[in-house]
């Protein structure tokens, strides 16, 4: 017996708690184990820094912010990792 969703959610998808309930992988989270994250880091406040050389809302760097639409995932993960020790 396979459970469904009594609403429909999703075309009608297992439902994610009960797939958890029986111990079943139920969505990317379980097959991916990178986190979940946005496309990019950009947060909309677009203004560099001049004494630190970085924008205000993300903390990339121009060069960063410039070359992020051709970077590779490993690239990225990179930059990801940088902005958690720029504060």
């Amino acid at each position: 017996m396979t459970e469904r969703c009594s609403a429909g959610i999703a075309g009608g998808m297992a439902h994610p708690v009960l797939a958890i309930a029986a111990g079943r992988p139920h969505g990317p989270a379980m097959t991916d184990p990178r986190p979940v994250r946005p496309q990019s880091p950009c947060t909309g406040v677009c203004a560099i820094d001049p004494a630190s050389g970085l924008c205000r809302g993300c903390r990339r760097t121009l060069a960063e912010i410039a070359a992020w639409s051709t970077l590779g995932e490993a690239e990225r993960d990179r930059v990801w990792a940088a902005l958690g020790s720029r504060g």
